[in-house]
């Protein structure tokens, strides 16, 4: 589809691509872990002009959000995002590119970025970060003032 966006309201690529994405992410509607996805597309009639908050013209860009229900166990809304980051990539084709940003999925594609043994986006490799430091460092005093 025609991917150029030259307005809020002419953008038939960039809607077909919130079909294809919210079709990836449909299971997770039905269990309730997607709350919603909004999009410019969602509104019509009176409601016409926010559309344009959802369009940079200056980027060339339109962005769709997604909620996650806050309740909802965090390894199934943690699937729901890589499920998202997955289908971007999918979805990315030629000048057209798809993002999935915000934290979960900033720790997701960053864990598996650095890996899981020094863990830098999660926390996992703290603990053995701080003992380095203060072996390298000679002073557990050193190393625990940040914690102070």
């Amino acid at each position: 589809g025609d991917c150029a966006c030259t307005s809020s309201t002419s953008c038939v690529g960039f809607q077909g691509v919130i079909l294809k994405l919210e079709d990836k992410l449909q299971p997770y509607r039905q269990t309730g872990v997607l709350y919603s996805t909004t999009s410019p597309f969602n509104f019509t009639g009176p409601l016409a002009p926010l559309q344009s908050g959802y369009y940079n013209a200056s980027a060339n860009a339109m962005v769709l959000g997604l909620q996650f229900f806050a309740g909802a166990p965090e390894d199934e809304v943690n699937t729901a995002v890589q499920t998202a980051l997955d289908a971007a990539v999918e979805l990315t084709s030629g000048d057209f590119k798809v993002f999935v940003t915000g934290r979960t999925a900033a720790r997701l594609a960053g864990t598996a970025e650095a890996g899981k043994l020094i863990g830098m986006t999660d926390g996992i490799g703290t603990c053995f970060i701080v003992v380095f430091f203060a072996w390298q460092v000679g002073s557990w005093r050193l190393a625990l003032i940040p914690v102070v």
